[in-house]
C-alpha cells in the first residue's frame, strides 16, 4: 500500500487538477464554494482518511477524536468503503458539532459565536470535498494493490 505521504502527493495533485478544471470549465467562479471545497478536501485528505483505522498520520492528527473509527472499523474495513466510510466519517462529524454547539449554548456563549450563513452549496461542496479526498485515496489503494498482484 501506498505510505501517507504517497497518499497526501497524489490528493494535492488530484485537487489542484480539480481546481484548474473548475476555472477553465466554470464560467462561474463562487471562490466562497470554491474555497469551501478545498477546505473540506484537505480535511479529508489530512485528517478523514480511510487510514484512521489504523495508527496512521491522520489518526495521530485526531488524537482521541480517531478512537470510535478506529474501534468501528477494522483495517481496510469500513473506513476502506467509498459510500459507508464516508457516511460514517460525515455523520461522527455532524456528532460533533451538534455536541460542541450544545456545550457552547448550555454554557451560555453562544451569543459570542459569529452568525454564518451557510448556503446548500457550500455543504454541497463539503461534502464532495471529503468524498472526493477519501475515493482518490481508495482508487489509489486499489491500484497499488493491483499492480503488486500483477508484477
Amino acid at each position: 500500500m501506498p505510505k501517507d505521504s504517497t497518499h497526501r502527493i497524489i490528493n494535492y495533485l488530484i485537487l489542484s487538477v480539480f481546481i484548474l478544471l473548475n476555472f477553465f470549465f466554470n464560467l462561474e467562479h463562487d471562490f466562497t464554494i470554491i474555497i469551501v471545497f478545498m477546505i473540506a478536501y484537505v480535511i479529508g485528505s489530512e485528517f478523514l482518511s480511510p487510514d484512521l483505522d489504523t495508527n496512521s498520520r491522520p489518526s495521530q492528527r485526531l488524537g482521541i477524536l480517531s478512537y470510535p473509527i478506529r474501534k468501528l472499523s477494522k483495517h481496510r474495513g469500513l473506513s476502506h468503503n467509498i459510500l459507508i466510510g464516508w457516511s460514517l466519517k460525515v455523520l461522527y462529524i455532524l456528532i460533533i458539532i451538534v455536541a460542541i454547539l450544545i456545550v457552547i449554548d448550555k454554557a451560555g456563549l453562544s451569543s459570542y459565536i459569529p452568525k454564518i450563513q451557510i448556503s446548500n452549496e457550500m455543504i454541497y461542496a463539503s461534502l464532495l470535498g471529503i468524498f472526493l479526498s477519501n475515493l482518490i485515496h481508495i482508487i489509489t489503494d486499489r491500484i497499488s494493490t493491483f499492480c503488486k498482484r500483477h508484477t
